[in-house]
């Protein structure tokens, strides 16, 4: 739209029309807010109780709700991410990692199959019974882990200290 900021509820409704052809489907509320710089705070209790409301009067189907991602899914996607990685990822190598394949986030593996520590050992045991993950369980394995880079600064003999 613009250098304009959007202010009327024509305005919103051109705005998530436009969005829905250029992605080729309506956008949710945080697609709408990062494009047009549109917070919630100034549409919702002004012209819509909820987003899927605009989506409707905008002539759209809002989009469905997200599912739960199944635990096996979520094993198996981050199977595949070690496997890439030739070890098991951390933080920043999964969100590189999910910029071009589906893979679910770090928050939403932590929620559902706890921390580091619990999610090696998951899939740990998710691999163990499936021999086409074998290079994968090989990753995981205790001897295999690779050193916390804290180990690395621990190496350095770091500045003298005069006694």
């Amino acid at each position: 739209m613009g250098s304009r900021a959007i202010e009327t509820r024509d305005e919103i409704i051109a705005e998530i029309r436009r969005l829905a052809f250029e992605f080729g489907r309506p956008p949710g509320a945080w697609l709408f807010e990062t494009e047009t710089g549109m917070p919630a705070h100034r549409w919702r209790g002004l012209y819509w109780a909820r987003w899927s409301d605009a989506v409707r009067d905008a002539g759209l189907e809002p989009n469905p709700p997200s599912l739960k991602t199944d635990t096996d899914v979520m094993l198996e996607q981050l199977a595949v991410a070690t496997r890439a990685f030739g070890h098991f990822p951390g933080t920043a190598e999964l969100a590189l990692y999910r910029r071009t394949r589906r893979i679910a986030g770090h928050n939403t593996l932590r929620r559902h199959l706890g921390g580091r520590a619990a999610l090696i050992s998951r899939l740990r045991a998710w691999t163990a019974g499936r021999p086409e993950y074998a290079d994968v369980a090989a990753l995981l394995a205790p001897e295999a882990r690779r050193p916390a880079p804290d180990d690395e600064c621990k190496k350095s003999p770091g500045p003298a200290t005069n006694p």
